[in-house]
């Protein structure tokens, strides 16, 4: 199954370096506007729903790391949580 939509650069990664909920939903935000994808065709990349991704976006409710490794993946990104 792949994940990675042609219309991502190959070096693009989703890389969370602070605890703040809202930064993560930015992240999705700007990763999605830069190659012009709509919540309709991250959640059938990402097999979601697109209100989940909304949710995900404005965190109000409680991020899941399978869902969070899902959206990254429907995006073309590498997650990464550095633990420091």
């Amino acid at each position: 199954m792949n994940y990675i939509d042609s219309r991502l650069p190959s070096n693009y990664d989703l890389v969370i370096e602070e605890t703040r909920p809202d930064m993560i939903g930015e992240l999705i935000r700007e990763a999605k506007k830069e190659i012009s994808m709509s919540q309709e065709e991250l959640a059938a990349l990402a097999h979601t729903k697109p209100s989940a991704n909304s949710r995900l976006e404005r965190h109000t409710s409680d991020i899941k790391l399978s869902t969070l490794s899902l959206v990254s993946k429907a995006l073309g990104k590498r997650l990464e949580i550095p633990l420091k």
